[in-house]
């Protein structure tokens, strides 16, 4: 990174914005939280577009570009690049080539819900002086300007469900994962800082990244990359926040995974559940245990009532992972511990997910 260009990741760190936010967390704190760390999101990828040449192509590519586009369509410049000009615009970018003019507005999400008049396939979207899109169509009206308008990074939750072929007030609308930003290669200078902060801030598909290069053997002093991991592997195991808590330990620290009874709850979950056979409370725990000054290793526990059920966890996970340990029954209760081998080679995260799919599948 050169002198004085800014560190996203050191800014976020030392901002408010960095405070835990959870997926189910609805209050009004809550959903505050979340606008202002989406605002952070734009400021950041406006730095990056106007001064990474590299970024903004593939932004324009993979991000801007619609299926049809023809191959003389202009490209966006870093002077067209405008940051939350209009209350209804995050991002504006804008080109002209020989008097046709583009727009693109870009409406980045990173944790907070769609608003209704956001949506395009809701009609608050076209109610005049109101919705986004009519906003947009109002803001250009009687011009020759074709206008575009894409959602980025809407979670799985918003349920959204954008009809292609319609376009409202003749606005061409369209919706991209931020999997799709994440297939650039070339990954350095503020880059490589934006992918690392949006991880950071658990946005997928960066944060799964970041939480697979983490390897956790030391105290307590890893706990952030220790919780980086084990969030990951919730969100991996389709464990939503409301399905998994966090208890203080002086011997551990790691997640309970609870029985979820919602229709909602992710296959893998339910695979969980129907393996140990619980139908209310934990299924499981799994975290790093310290076993000596310093040292810690991951482990995992799976729960059960059944002492059949302990024998069908045991013959899943004893083949791959010879440590696999049944535990003496506990007015009831049976558990089987499964534990890191010293010689383990795979990082945290892997090994976590391994441990799951011996019970789950993939």
């Amino acid at each position: 990174m050169n002198p004085g260009e800014p560190s996203f990741l050191r800014l976020f760190r030392r901002s408010r914005y960095s405070q835990l936010v959870l997926e189910d967390d609805n209050s009004s704190e809550g959903k505050a939280r979340h606008e202002q760390r989406e605002r952070f999101v734009v400021a950041a990828l406006a730095f990056c577009l106007k001064h990474d040449g590299e970024f903004l192509k593939h932004f324009w590519n993979c991000i801007c570009r619609a299926s049809g586009d023809p191959s003389s369509m202009p490209s966006i410049r870093p002077e067209g690049i405008s940051l939350e000009p209009p209350l209804w615009s995050d991002l504006r970018l804008e080109s002209e080539h020989k008097g046709l003019g583009y727009v693109w507005v870009i409406e980045v999400k990173a944790g907070a819900p769609l608003k209704p008049r956001q949506r395009p396939d809701r009609p608050d979207f076209k109610r005049p002086g109101f919705g986004y899109g009519a906003l947009l169509s109002e803001y250009h009206k009687g011009t020759d300007t074709r206008r575009r308008y894409v959602i980025l990074g809407a979670s799985e939750s918003d349920n959204l469900k954008i009809r292609h072929n319609e376009k409202p007030f003749g606005i061409v609308v369209d919706d991209r994962k931020w999997d799709v930003l994440a297939t650039l290669s070339k990954r350095s200078g503020i880059v490589a800082d934006l992918f690392g902060t949006l991880g950071e801030m658990g946005i997928n598909p960066f944060h799964m990244e970041n939480a697979k290069k983490i390897l956790v053997r030391s105290g307590i002093e890893q706990i952030y990359n220790a919780w980086t991991v084990l969030t990951a592997v919730c969100e991996c195991l389709g464990v939503r926040p409301s399905s998994h808590r966090l208890e203080p330990d002086e011997g551990s620290v790691g997640l309970y995974i609870e029985h979820s009874s919602s229709k909602r709850a992710h296959k893998i979950h339910k695979r969980l559940q129907k393996a140990t056979g619980i139908n209310k409370g934990d299924l499981a725990w799994f975290g790093y245990e310290f076993i000596a000054k310093g040292k810690v290793r991951p482990g995992v526990w799976f729960f059960t009532k059944s002492e059949i059920r302990r024998d069908s966890l045991m013959k899943k996970t004893k083949p791959k992972f010879p440590d696999a340990e049944p535990q003496p029954p506990d007015d009831g209760d049976y558990t089987v511990v499964v534990a890191s081998s010293p010689k383990e080679s795979l990082r945290d995260f892997d090994w976590f997910k391994s441990v799951f799919e011996s019970v789950t599948g993939k």
